[in-house]
């Protein structure tokens, strides 16, 4: 073999071992070979890669619509309503958190936003397909207005934050309740000392019953106590609680006068009562059930200084009125008796009562015969207006201190003594006080100027009596 031949196979050798160096080179970046050396396992890019779901099926994920969420805010609720205030379906494919597919910031997610209250994010966690939120479950404890806002985050990062809701949630403390919140009536017959009447409950106060329970059958009062809130949220009543000789059908009204609120609930029921409340005794000692009494009373709006009297009555359940004994009233911090008179009644008056709401209770204690009693009302007393009496006056230009009269007197007529009062003249403002007449003096000084000038009286009141001005013209010639 000649020179050349020789030269001609290397090149061509080396060629080949080139372009297989280079081959192997490009193929290493596909190739992987494991620990054994044995298998090749091929990745593609993730781009090429159709991403499935955390049930592995080869579903596409998608994000839902906004209308997908069916999401419904109230527009009011009560702060201690258990209902539903925000509602919102979760859709299928609201990824689980967690999910192997996704990490944990990319999972899909509805966030609840409530202005004064607190956030709240949603995967599809349990296989959830729907989420209701109460007052609770907001953080929300008082009455206000709260802009509540629902969001939805995706997988994809370019859907952050999107709004599919928004609304105003006005939460009140207020509640609408009816007699059948606290009044159950059982039984239409009742017969025997077990069967019940009725049972009366409050739950929605922490202190149980708080108020008069009272029961009356064709108008007659047969049961009446009052409970102060100690824990209690019942009270059953049975046949042996009543009093008055019952036989035969009656129509009964069951009242609860709620301490609280200061209303009274009534149930009426038709009860066919057979020898109940006859005074049979229930102790065991051979003494008779002391009859139940009840005052009655009612609220009062008076002005100060007005002569009115608060009349109590206290009758037992038959309807007659007990005289001669002691009820005890509590007005302003002191507590004294007053005896009834031969209506069972007791007068109060009310016109040294300052203004403001006054709360009153009386309160009989009972003896051998009745049972005891008690009654609450509220006694509203507000300001009085005071009158002014005041002419026009006309002064010569040449008196240069100019005396002006001007009379005050209280709502009944009465001179208001050395009380102060000012007049505004040519925009000057001069002051005086009420002599023993209720007369004040005004001494105007710098009105040397011919005319005729409005001017202003003016009493700014007090906690008794109301601010009063009047208007006079004051001429000088």
């Amino acid at each position: 073999m000649n020179f050349k031949k020789i030269v001609a196979i290397t090149f061509l050798l080396l060629a080949i071992l080139t372009i297989g160096a280079v081959s192997a080179a490009e193929d290493a970046d596909a190739l992987a070979v494991d620990d054994g050396g044995d298998e090749q396992i091929i990745e593609t890019p993730v781009d090429d890669v159709e991403r499935i779901g955390s049930d592995e099926s080869n579903e596409v994920l998608q994000d839902p619509a906004p209308e997908d969420f069916n999401v419904v805010i109230k527009s009011e609720a009560n702060i201690k309503s258990n209902e539903a205030v925000v509602s919102f379906n979760l859709p299928n494919y609201v990824k689980e958190k967690n999910s192997s597919v996704y990490p944990d910031f990319y999972n899909d997610h509805v966030e609840v936003s409530v202005e004064g209250g607190s956030s709240f994010r949603f995967y599809n966690t349990g296989g959830e397909t729907s989420i209701n939120l109460t007052i609770d479950d907001l953080n929300i404890f008082f009455e206000d207005d709260y802009n509540i806002t629902v969001y939805y985050n995706s997988h994809d990062s370019n859907i952050e934050n999107l709004k599919i809701a928004s609304g105003t949630l006005k939460v009140t403390e207020s509640v609408d309740l009816n007699a059948d919140n606290f009044i159950e009536a059982y039984n239409s017959a009742v017969e025997a000392d077990s069967d019940y009447l009725c049972t009366v409950f409050d739950t929605q106060t922490v202190s149980g019953l708080n108020g008069q329970v009272s029961i009356s059958a064709n108008g007659t009062l047969i049961y009446s106590k009052t409970f102060t809130g100690s824990g209690t949220p019942s009270v059953a009543i049975y046949g042996s609680n009543l009093t008055g000789n019952l036989n035969g059908k009656y129509n009964v009204k069951i009242t609860y006068k709620r301490t609280a609120d200061g209303k009274e609930y009534s149930k009426n029921v038709v009860v066919t009562f057979k020898n109940i409340g006859t005074g049979t005794p229930t102790n065991g000692t051979g003494d008779t059930t002391p009859i139940a009494t009840a005052i009655s009373a009612s609220a009062v709006s008076i002005v100060y200084n007005q002569n009115k009297n608060l009349v109590a009555t206290l009758k037992d359940a038959n309807g007659k009125a007990i005289s001669g004994v002691d009820v005890f009233i509590s007005i302003m911090g002191v507590k004294y008796p007053l005896k009834t008179d031969n209506n069972g009644q007791i007068k109060q008056s009310l016109s040294s009562l300052p203004p403001k709401t006054h709360t009153i209770t009386f309160a009989f204690d009972g003896n051998s015969n009745y049972l005891k009693s008690t009654k609450t009302v509220k006694v509203t007393v507000k300001k009085a207006t005071p009158k002014i009496t005041a002419k026009a006056k006309t002064f010569k230009k040449s008196v240069k201190t100019k005396k002006y009269s001007i009379t005050l007197k209280n709502n009944l007529n009465k001179v208001m003594k050395n009380t102060k009062v000012t007049i505004k003249v040519n925009k000057k403002t001069y002051t005086a006080k009420t002599n023993s007449k209720g007369v004040a003096t005004f001494k105007i000084t710098k009105l040397a100027k011919k005319g005729t000038f409005k001017s202003v009286i003016t009493y700014k009141g007090d906690s008794y009596y109301n601010k009063l001005t009047i208007k006079v013209n004051i001429k000088v010639k």
